[in-house]
């Protein structure tokens, strides 16, 4: 049978952060250590540049904005991989490593920090400040996407509302980006691939109904995953998952009061694979919305397509026969790497088509919930994770 027409919703295409570095640079270090209480206040009247910030609240310290050299002396005295961190942020900022930390002299503030750590008996790279973390590119473009703002949230949330999608491109940074693109190819070979079949209610079949019911019509996925539990601790994408300001914006645009992670160890993030042949076969969320980002587009195919308002359709079963059957227009989404799409995914049925090509599709999939406590169904783990309780 014929299959019909699709429509697409066109997004722009992601263009490259590429402004030049000036005077400042902008990664952050957030270091916890319980054993040095009140360093914050120590660090205060350092005057490390204009725009450093520093707070003592749970013992976490933020430095942001410094002169490019002086990041590079101090994350030498926290002991940091000066090259990697800074050329993460842009490979023109990484000033000549100097055997000994120079910087400002005499008194300077790298200087002071020396002096700060020992008078705590805590300096020359210690072991007890760890754990540290450098945040050097920024995770979201809130100069085009600027979404503290009231005016921002408020448009996201009516073409969410109106449309059941939303697409806001280049909304990640480039560099987030390729540090998260170099992360999940990495991590591809220890991926699980679900060869199997399944209903697009994603439950068991039903023996009481008729074969051809849509509780037991079966399609294919085929696409391969890792889990939250096989990413790194210090991945980028856990950054973006657990970040106050991309949760409040959530909430505004998905009209709920409270975000959750969901209540296993393996939905809150995970990377989709879909090499060549690979799909993922026509469903509905258990979720009411879908938080995603395109790591990587393929040569061909890999399209999203979907028909919303299906579930609450007094004549589901016939939609839904008649999507699978191919006699039903169906909806095609454009976006690109970098793009944000918020998706109402539990009641429009949707999948995503066969790669085509030697490049593999790679999604990141940030799994929230409105309702805390909620976990997949023991189907779905199986089906899409291979695990069994």
């Amino acid at each position: 049978m014929q299959r019909a027409a699709n429509t697409t919703r066109e997004a722009r295409p992601v263009e490259e952060d590429a402004r030049p570095i000036g005077k400042r640079s902008e990664p952050s270090i957030v270091t916890e250590d319980p054993t040095l209480p009140g360093l914050a206040d120590k660090l205060e009247p350092l005057g490390i540049d204009d725009g450093c910030e520093c707070r003592d609240q749970h013992r976490f310290l933020f430095i942001d904005e410094f002169h490019s050299n002086r990041t590079a002396a101090l994350l030498q005295l926290f002991g940091g991989p000066v090259e990697d961190a800074l050329t993460a942020f842009s490979p023109d900022a990484l000033p000549p490593r100097p055997e000994k930390a120079e910087v400002d002299s005499p008194a300077g503030p790298v200087d002071r920090v020396d002096e700060i750590f020992e008078t705590f008996g805590r300096h020359d790279h210690s072991p007890s400040l760890s754990p540290v973390r450098f945040r050097a590119v920024r995770l979201i473009e809130t100069e085009s996407h600027p979404i503290k703002a009231d005016d921002y949230r408020l448009a996201c949330r009516e073409t969410l509302r109106r449309q059941g999608v939303l697409v806001l491109a280049g909304f990640f940074s480039a560099e987030m980006i390729e540090r998260s693109l170099a992360d999940a190819a990495r991590r591809e070979p220890s991926a699980f691939f679900a060869n199997s079949t399944h209903n697009v209610w994603l439950t068991e079949p039903d023996p009481t109904q008729p074969e051809g019911h849509s509780y037991n019509r079966q399609v294919i996925s085929s696409k391969g995953l890792i889990a939250d539990d096989q990413l790194s601790a210090d991945s980028p994408l856990r950054e973006v998952y657990g970040d106050v300001d991309f949760r409040a914006f959530l909430c505004a645009v998905l009209e709920i009061d409270e975000i959750h992670p969901y209540a296993d160890e393996v939905s809150s993030i995970n990377v989709h694979y879909a090499p060549e042949g690979r799909e993922l076969g026509w469903h509905f969320d258990n979720s009411s919305f879908a938080v995603t980002m395109l790591l990587q587009a393929p040569v061909a195919g890999g399209q999203f397509e979907y028909v919303p308002n299906v579930r609450t359709d007094l004549a589901v079963h016939d939609r839904i026969d008649a999507i699978l059957d191919g006699s039903e227009p169906v909806e095609a989404l454009a976006f690109a790497p970098g793009d944000l799409v918020l998706f109402r995914g539990h009641d429009a049925l949707h999948r995503v088509t066969p790669t085509e090509g030697a490049t593999t599709r790679m999604l990141v999939v940030f799994a929230y919930n409105d309702q805390p406590g909620v976990g997949l169904s023991q189907s779905a783990l199986q089906t899409f994770y291979g695990r069994f309780d």
